[in-house]
């Protein structure tokens, strides 16, 4: 009685043969339906990861390129990202910039209000002071006392 069954292959396709290795059947643990690819290298044996495409599992040199091709293709993604977010960057400097601008010029026309607000004070308290020494040169009564 075997506890595991494991069937290895020599899987040939595109001119290239690679090897595979399958648990046909395990007693009591769950395990993978699919033909993993078995790579003996200096480094030792090791299984690669299942990589399908298309309900096909690649192996050796199509699993590379294709492997190859989507990290290139997420490169491009993150390149894409950097530079939206390097132009979001400056879009937000010059924005900023303008803003300050802005700010600087509120902060002028407020003094210059401020400023006009102080002059026209002025000019109606001269000018209450000129009517009323007007007044008095023509000995006009003040409001609210009766002449006699």
């Amino acid at each position: 009685i075997a506890d595991t069954w494991i069937q290895l292959s020599n899987v040939a396709r595109s001119g290239e043969r690679n090897r595979a290795l399958t648990v046909i059947k395990s007693r009591g643990t769950s395990h993978s339906n699919q033909v993993r690819e078995l790579i003996l290298s200096d480094s030792g044996v090791t299984l690669a990861d299942v990589f399908v495409i298309g309900g096909d599992v690649l192996m050796g040199t199509m699993r590379w390129e294709h492997e190859r091709l989507a990290r290139e293709a997420e490169l491009k993604v993150v390149a894409g990202t950097l530079e939206r977010r390097n132009g979001i960057d400056q879009s937000l400097a010059a924005l900023e910039s303008n803003l300050l601008g802005l700010q600087a010029e509120i902060a002028l026309k407020r003094e210059e209000r401020a400023q006009l607000q102080v002059d026209e004070s002025g000019r109606l308290s001269q000018g209450t002071l000129a009517e009323g020494d007007l007044g008095r040169r023509r000995r006009i009564d003040a409001p609210g006392k009766a002449t006699r």
